[in-house]
């Protein structure tokens, strides 16, 4: 259905496109029907207002953005589950509310305009009492990037909602080299279905601890470019957060041997940020494929 919208929409004109399908489903389907016509409103809204939604189509393997705002609208707004193309019921009721300037708001959990329509109660990620006192850098969660990754209403939520287990600490193992990582989503929320599949490479190197806490690179095979990822823990154990602005935190928690190689399965958790209680949970096999540097990553 994306891929015909977006054609459609570079022909016809996305606010067209939605209105047709909200003309064809009323006598069908009423609720289907309300919908259409409310997103024919928000899409004109984005189109007039120059704002800027999520295009997260080409992360669940659908067409992904078409480089149009009001056409990603136009396309993903009327999804059966909009939720997680960042078009909750909670946001729709946002972006028809609020001022133009505020509208890329409707998609930031972190804002508070966010919170006033779509907030809910979540807990902080933070550790119990006798494991916060072990931290000695002043850190939350044993570092300052991780503690900006976690505080996050939609990392938060995700978290408790998934039961994902977050190691803290400030004295993390080292992580080095490159990995197969192969795995499936075991559960998941307004997200790809569980058992989709992920299969991957991951290279590690230059570790590094300073005074607020311990990072690694890290680059991803057939993506460009080397990104530098937070890492917390003590002794065997690990979490990695990895972030995208705007788009996703990924968090990985693990656990190594005395060797430094990976042990056991790698649970994850890949967070959307720019809708509501969109995540997917998984556990995925690291086996250590060699050495890499920043060589593989500019390959």
């Amino acid at each position: 259905m994306t891929q015909k919208f977006s054609i459609l929409s570079a022909r016809y004109g996305a606010v067209g496109v939605v209105a047709a399908l909200g003309f064809g489903l009323a006598g069908c389907d009423p609720e289907a029907a309300e919908k259409a016509a409310e997103c024919t409103d928000v899409c004109s809204k984005v189109e007039e207002c120059g704002a800027t939604p999520p295009s997260p189509g080409g992360l669940f393997g659908d067409a992904g953005s078409t480089g149009n705002a009001a056409a990603d609208c136009a396309a993903n707004c009327v999804q059966e589950e909009s939720n997680k193309y960042g078009y909750a019921d909670c946001q729709i009721d946002c972006l028809l509310n609020v001022e133009c300037g505020q509208m890329n708001d409707c998609w930031d959990a972190t804002s508070d305009v966010f919170d006033q329509y779509c907030g809910g109660n979540t807990e902080p990620v933070a550790p119990d009492e006798s494991t916060a006192g072990e931290i000695e850098n002043g850190t939350n969660t044993g570092s300052s990037e991780a503690d900006e990754a976690v505080d996050n209403p939609a990392v938060e939520g995700s978290v408790d909602g998934s039961g994902f287990v977050v190691n803290y600490g400030d004295n993390p193992p080292q992580i080095a080299g490159l990995f197969d990582v192969a795995g499936s989503i075991d559960t998941s929320s307004n997200a790809r279905a569980p058992g989709s599949q992920i299969v991957t490479q991951l290279c590690f190197h230059n570790q590094q601890t300073g005074s607020s806490g311990t990072t690694t690179d890290y680059c991803e095979a057939g993506v460009a470019g080397i990104v530098s990822a937070p890492i917390t823990g003590e002794g065997n154990n690990f979490t990695m957060y990895f972030t995208y602005p705007g788009q996703a935190t990924i968090l990985f928690s693990g656990s190594t041997d005395d060797t430094g190689a990976i042990t056991g399965d790698v649970e994850a958790l890949v967070v959307y940020l720019y809708s509501t209680d969109v995540w997917e949970h998984s556990f995925t096999g690291w086996s250590n494929a060699g050495d890499c540097d920043s060589g593989f990553c500019t390959q």
